[in-house]
Protein backbone atom coordinates (compact mmCIF):
# COMPACT_ATOMS: atom_id res chain seq x y z
CA UNK A 1 0.00 0.00 0.00
CA UNK A 2 2.63 2.51 1.08
CA UNK A 3 6.30 2.35 1.96
CA UNK A 4 6.89 4.16 5.23
CA UNK A 5 3.57 5.99 5.59
CA UNK A 6 4.95 7.48 8.81
CA UNK A 7 7.79 9.25 6.99
CA UNK A 8 8.01 12.95 7.82
CA UNK A 9 8.12 14.00 4.15
CA UNK A 10 5.12 12.04 2.79
CA UNK A 11 3.05 11.12 5.81
CA UNK A 12 -0.04 9.00 5.13
CA UNK A 13 -2.05 8.96 8.36
CA UNK A 14 -3.46 5.61 9.56
CA UNK A 15 -7.09 6.51 8.68
CA UNK A 16 -6.12 7.25 5.07
CA UNK A 17 -4.11 4.05 4.70
CA UNK A 18 -6.96 2.07 6.31
CA UNK A 19 -9.42 3.60 3.81
CA UNK A 20 -7.14 2.78 0.84
CA UNK A 21 -6.71 -0.79 2.03
CA UNK A 22 -10.47 -1.25 2.43
CA UNK A 23 -11.09 0.27 -1.01
CA UNK A 24 -8.69 -2.22 -2.58
CA UNK A 25 -10.38 -5.07 -0.73
CA UNK A 26 -13.72 -4.07 -2.27
CA UNK A 27 -12.31 -4.65 -5.75
CA UNK A 28 -10.19 -7.72 -4.94
CA UNK A 29 -10.86 -9.53 -1.65
CA UNK A 30 -8.01 -11.99 -2.27
CA UNK A 31 -5.28 -9.39 -2.58
CA UNK A 32 -3.22 -8.86 0.56
CA UNK A 33 -2.28 -5.33 1.55
CA UNK A 34 0.86 -4.44 3.42
CA UNK A 35 2.90 -1.50 4.55
CA UNK A 36 6.40 -0.94 5.91
CA UNK A 37 6.46 1.42 8.88
CA UNK A 38 9.67 3.05 10.00
CA UNK A 39 11.32 1.38 12.96
CA UNK A 40 12.34 4.57 14.77
CA UNK A 41 9.00 5.04 16.56
CA UNK A 42 7.60 1.89 18.18
CA UNK A 43 4.21 3.54 18.69
CA UNK A 44 3.78 3.65 14.91
CA UNK A 45 3.65 -0.15 14.89
CA UNK A 46 0.44 0.06 16.92
CA UNK A 47 -0.99 3.02 14.99
CA UNK A 48 -0.68 1.25 11.64
CA UNK A 49 -1.33 -2.32 12.85
CA UNK A 50 -4.97 -2.45 11.72
CA UNK A 51 -4.52 -0.60 8.43
CA UNK A 52 -3.30 -3.53 6.31
CA UNK A 53 -3.15 -7.32 6.22
CA UNK A 54 0.62 -7.57 6.64
CA UNK A 55 2.62 -5.16 8.79
CA UNK A 56 6.34 -4.74 8.15
CA UNK A 57 9.25 -2.64 9.33
CA UNK A 58 12.80 -2.11 8.20
CA UNK A 59 15.66 -1.97 10.66
CA UNK A 60 18.73 -0.66 8.90
CA UNK A 61 21.45 0.24 8.47
CA UNK A 62 22.71 -2.55 10.65
CA UNK A 63 26.26 -1.26 10.67
CA UNK A 64 27.89 1.72 9.02
CA UNK A 65 30.03 4.66 10.05
CA UNK A 66 27.16 6.69 11.52
CA UNK A 67 24.56 4.11 12.65
CA UNK A 68 25.49 1.09 14.69
CA UNK A 69 22.52 -1.19 15.20
CA UNK A 70 23.23 -4.55 16.73
CA UNK A 71 21.39 -7.64 15.61
CA UNK A 72 19.63 -7.67 18.99
CA UNK A 73 17.72 -4.54 17.93
CA UNK A 74 16.41 -6.48 14.94
CA UNK A 75 15.02 -9.09 17.34
CA UNK A 76 13.51 -6.44 19.62
CA UNK A 77 11.77 -4.62 16.76
CA UNK A 78 10.44 -7.92 15.41
CA UNK A 79 8.91 -8.75 18.80
CA UNK A 80 7.32 -5.30 19.08
CA UNK A 81 5.96 -5.66 15.56
CA UNK A 82 4.45 -9.06 16.41
CA UNK A 83 2.77 -7.67 19.52
CA UNK A 84 1.29 -4.76 17.58
CA UNK A 85 0.05 -6.93 14.72
CA UNK A 86 -1.60 -9.51 16.93
CA UNK A 87 -2.56 -12.49 14.78
CA UNK A 88 -1.70 -10.79 11.48
CA UNK A 89 1.49 -11.66 9.60
CA UNK A 90 4.58 -9.50 10.02
CA UNK A 91 7.64 -9.05 7.83
CA UNK A 92 10.97 -7.66 8.87
CA UNK A 93 12.88 -6.06 6.01
CA UNK A 94 16.55 -6.52 6.78
CA UNK A 95 19.53 -4.93 5.15
CA UNK A 96 21.16 -7.02 2.44
CA UNK A 97 24.59 -5.84 1.35
CA UNK A 98 28.23 -6.69 1.79
CA UNK A 99 28.26 -5.65 5.44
Amino acid sequence: MCDEPDHAVWTVPPPELRWASQALKQTDRNRLTWTVVMSWADCNFHQYADTVDVLATDVYPLDDATHLRPVVEVAQKTELLRKAAGDRPVILVTQADRK
